[in-house]
């Protein structure tokens, strides 16, 4: 390059060997700063480029982590509801144990009752029948006393209604027979009467007496007949 159009004038101007070196060396430091500009723009959008791939990266990272977070919550969530479910299973479980435990203690208890209440009812009948045979035993004596003579004789089986069978004498003979039986109860009932109205027979006896601590109706003074059978009040025993 030796000359140059003139911007002002338009002419050419020629140039001097230095001027073209100088020109030349500009153009070429131009060249390499546009070349460095170039460079640097695209290192720039590369590094841009890359630093949007890197955000890119780690958004995707970041929801990932989000996700990973949210189903770790929810899979700790459904260990917990699990938890739970089974925690009230056991303790629904725990709970009908305890109801059979308790009905059966109920049923045991029960069962212990009724058993203790028959026990007390056969001991009460025990006892009654105790304080009966003590009663025919000291009636049985307090007859003997009084009736040294006769023949006092256990009641045959099958005389359910009678308690004490004597036999009356005279002068060593036999001459009649007695049927005593004792009642120590707060009611009467007429069918003592019929009952032992049929021992009687059965046994071939004379006279029957019912010794009681309650008299029917229609015996007053502590002593009477009725329908044929003696009827004494342990009063006058």
């Amino acid at each position: 390059m030796d000359s140059i159009k003139c911007p002002h004038c338009g002419k050419q101007v020629e140039l001097s060997e230095a001027i073209v070196h100088e020109l030349s060396k500009a153009q070429v430091d131009k060249a390499r700063a546009e070349e460095r500009e170039k460079t640097e723009r695209e290192q720039k959008e590369k590094a841009l480029q890359e630093n949007k791939g890197k955000e890119k990266e780690l958004e995707d990272l970041r929801k990932k982590l989000a996700r990973k977070n949210e189903e770790d919550k929810k899979r700790q969530e459904q260990i917990k509801e699990d938890a739970k479910k089974e925690a009230e299973k056991d303790q629904k479980l725990k709970l009908k144990e305890k109801d059979i435990q308790i009905d059966q203690i109920k049923r045991v208890a029960e069962d212990f009752k009724r058993a203790n209440e028959d026990l007390k009812r056969k001991l009460d009948q025990g006892s009654q029948q105790l304080k009966g045979e003590a009663l025919e035993l000291n009636f049985e004596e307090e007859l003997r006393k009084y009736f040294q003579a006769d023949e006092f004789v256990p009641v045959p089986k099958g005389v359910e209604g009678g308690d004490i069978w004597q036999k009356v004498k005279y002068q060593g003979k036999i001459i009649g027979s007695i049927i005593w039986e004792t009642k120590r109860t707060k009611a009467w009932k007429d069918l003592w009467i019929s009952k032992l109205k049929e021992d009687l027979r059965g046994e071939k006896a004379n006279i029957p007496v019912i010794v009681t601590s309650t008299l029917p109706k229609g015996i007053e003074n502590g002593f009477g007949l009725k329908d044929g059978v003696w009827i004494v009040n342990f009063s006058l025993i």
